[in-house]
Order: C-alpha cells, then sequence, then structure tokens
C-alpha cells in the first residue's frame, strides 16, 4: 500500500510524539523502514535530555526533534510548557500527520495539535498505566476522571484514539461513535527473534554461565514490580522446586528506584540460587529466550501488550501469563499457552507444573506460538493497521 503523495510529490512527513526515546527506539523504530515503503517519512520528537538515543536514531538515517518534557513531573504547568514547545516544533515544521504514544505524550501533542486545528492528529494509547490500577487513593481517583474526560475530548477533537488491546477502549468509558482505532501490538522482528539463528554452542557456554544446566527454565523478563506478578512467580517457582529440583526460574530485570511496588532481590527470603537466577538487565535477550522452556509474565499492570510476551512466542516459547487486559490478547488459550488469574501463585503453579511435566505440550505449544506471531504480531501486520488508518483520513475530503 502507498501512501498518495504531498503537495510536492514528495513522501507524507509523520512526526512520533513520545515521552521515551529508549521506549521508541526499541519498539517503533522497527516502522521506520516499512512506512517509508508506504509512502511515509517518519520523524521521531522526543524530550531534551536523550543525547545518546538521538545518536542512535541519527546514525540509523532517522530525524529526532527534541521538546521540553519532565516525564516524571506532575505539574500542570510543566505540561503546558510542553505543549507551547510542540505548538512551535509543529508549526514550523509543517507535519502532514501527527502520532503520539503514551499518556503525557498524548496530553500534550493532543493539545498542540488542538491548537493548531491540526487536520491529521492521532493519540496511541499504549497501555492504561499506573492510573488505572486498584488502590491509590484520592489522587489516583482523580488521575483517571482526568484521562477519561480528556480522551473523550480528544476522541471528538482529533483524527483518532489507536488501543493496543481490547480492553482499554472501554475502561475509558468513550461515548459510541468515538473515533478509535484497533493497532494492536508494536510488532516483533520475526527474522531478528528467529531461533534457529542461535547456535547451540552459545546456548552450552550461556548454560554453564548461569549454572543451569539439566534444568527446566521458567524465564520472567520485566521490572521488578509487585503489580507484575514478582512474589506470586516466586511463590510459585519455589513450590515447583520443590516438587522437581530440575526447575530454575531466570528473573531478567531490575528494581523500579521509587516507585512504591518495586522489589529488592534481597529483601525476598528464600529467593536463593537453589531455584531462582537474578540476572538483573541483559543485553542477549534473544539467547535467554532460547534456552528458555517456558516464558512466565503473571503481570497484571495495565499493559498495552507487553512485547516480552511476544518476543517469547516469537522464539518459539509457551507463555503463562495474566488473565488482564493486554497480557491474554497475547496468546491464544491451551494452543501458545495458558491464562490464569492475577495474583494466584496457585493457579500460576499449576499451569507451569503442566508444562513442565510435558515434554510433548511444550513443543506443540512452542510451535503454535511461533506461527501465530508471525500470523498477529509480526511488524509488517502492525504498520499495515496504522497505514491504512493513516490512508483512510488522508483521503477523505
Amino acid at each position: 500500500m502507498s501512501a498518495a503523495p504531498g503537495a510536492s510529490g514528495s513522501p507524507r512527513r509523520v512526526a512520533f510524539v513520545s515521552n521515551s526515546a529508549s521506549g521508541e527506539y526499541t519498539g517503533r523504530l522497527r516502522w521506520v523502514e516499512p512506512l517509508r515503503a508506504r509512502g511515509f517519512d517518519v520523524s521521531f520528537v522526543l524530550p531534551e535530555g536523550e543525547g545518546a538515543y538521538v545518536q542512535r536514531f541519527n546514525e540509523k538515517g532517522v530525524k529526532v526533534f527534541q521538546y521540553a518534557m519532565d516525564r516524571s513531573s506532575q505539574s500542570l504547568s510543566g505540561d503546558l510548557a510542553s505543549t507551547r514547545d510542540l505548538v512551535r516544533l509543529i508549526r514550523a515544521e509543517k507535519f502532514d500527520i501527527l502520532h503520539s504514544f503514551g499518556h503525557k505524550a498524548n496530553l500534550c501533542m493532543g493539545l498542540a495539535a488542538m491548537r493548531l486545528r491540526s487536520p491529521v492528529a492521532f493519540l496511541h494509547v499504549t497501555g492504561l498505566g499506573s492510573p488505572f490500577m486498584p488502590g491509590g487513593g484520592a489522587a489516583r481517583t482523580l488521575q483517571r476522571t482526568f484521562l477519561r474526560a480528556y480522551y473523550r475530548l480528544a476522541a471528538r477533537k482529533l483524527s483518532g484514539l489507536f488501543f493496543q488491546n481490547r480492553d482499554d477502549e472501554g475502561d475509558l468509558g468513550l461515548s459510541k461513535g468515538a473515533r478509535t482505532f484497533f493497532a494492536g501490538s508494536t510488532g516483533v522482528d520475526l527474522d531478528e527473534l528467529d531461533p534457529a539463528t542461535v547456535k547451540s554452542a552459545t546456548l552450552d557456554v550461556l548454560r554453564r554461565e548461569l549454572g543451569i544446566e539439566g534444568r527446566v527454565v521458567l524465564t520472567y523478563i520485566g521490572r521488578l514490580l509487585k503489580d507484575k506478578g514478582v512474589p506470586e512467580l516466586l511463590q510459585a517457582a519455589a513450590g515447583l522446586h520443590r516438587n522437581d529440583p530440575r526447575v530454575v526460574l531466570l528473573v531478567v530485570g531490575t528494581p523500579d528506584p521509587g516507585n512504591r511496588n518495586s522489589i529488592d532481590p534481597a529483601s525476598i527470603p528464600g529467593a536463593t540460587d537453589e531455584f531462582a537466577r537474578f540476572l538483573g538487565r541483559r543485553d542477549d535477550i534473544k539467547e535467554i529466550l532460547a534456552l528458555t522452556d517456558i516464558f512466565v509474565n503473571p503481570s497484571s499492570y495495565r499493559e498495552g501488550v507487553p512485547r516480552t510476551n511476544l518476543e517469547a512466542l516469537a522464539m518459539g516459547k509457551p507463555v503463562v501469563t495474566a488473565n488482564g487486559p493486554g497480557c491474554r490478547d497475547t496468546i491464544v488459550e491451551g494452543e501458545t499457552g495458558f491464562l490464569i488469574p492475577p495474583h494466584d501463585p496457585r493457579a500460576l503453579e499449576s499451569a507451569l507444573r503442566k508444562l513442565i511435566e510435558s515434554d510433548a505440550l511444550r513443543a506443540r505449544l512452542g510451535a503454535a506460538a511461533r506461527e501465530d506471531a508471525r500470523l498477529r504480531f509480526s511488524v509488517g501486520t502492525a504498520v499495515d493497521r496504522v497505514a491504512s488508518v493513516y490512508q483512510e483520513v488522508l483521503s477523505r475530503p
């Protein structure tokens, strides 16, 4: 599919506005080339102070603009300053399409687009996040109320809202007839995440380094947060290890300092090298997944679509994940993995045990997982969905 060119015959200029340079680099940077092939020239608009990532984008031939943004600030004055900065940039660059990602960028870019009456502007809800988690008192209730009101307004005033899963649109309480589109996941690179490209000798060395030779390997990748189901996972893994000493859990990720739900591995009683390995941050995720037998993500956090689940599927691994927004969109129950209730270590242990006790079941679900990733979660599928919406909106009178 090709987009209609702009007035000068050049590709349509698209601005991806985000409050996370790292998130865009590991995610939607993969959209750039497929969108170029469809007639869209993408630039990224990222927060100031992300110079290292700006250089990485530039090295890949992608232009980056920066704007004032304090991700940690809850100040309305700070958001208004970011909005004014975006107004100046959008006015100067005359982008054909504006597309923002994440609550804070959606707020600031959306307000800027309304101020300029930009003809084509989309907000992308990448998950509802902490404001829609239980608890949090009056402050969290106020956040939810504000976001619902804002997104209702944006769905009327802008070109539309993209959603990654089937739950978030309903939880925002958008009115019937609101301009919304289903984007699905950001997508994964099936060529890069191909188990056939990992050498067995490499995995042998890695197993020796980690001390997991001859073990049944469960893997979790993500921040060490209570909301991510880490306490329940450790409890389930401990029970499985008592029953079968071959079981070992690899925990890839770090605590989130300043987050009240963060977990320090040193504070977890009994989480020893007997059944768990806390590996911290790793760059060899493909290799870790290749030696994994079962991928597990019991998160109850309001995910959009968890990328780690998709990466595991692409690597041909069965996935056990929470039956909650975002997570449940990633697997086919009983065919590519199992869904378990959030915060239920017994159900988690039971689902994992089924897979631990059957090599044949793991192999069958793993093969189906790789095929499902190809059919539903490739980068090409994600880009086709977004580009078709761009084309539809641009073609309107």
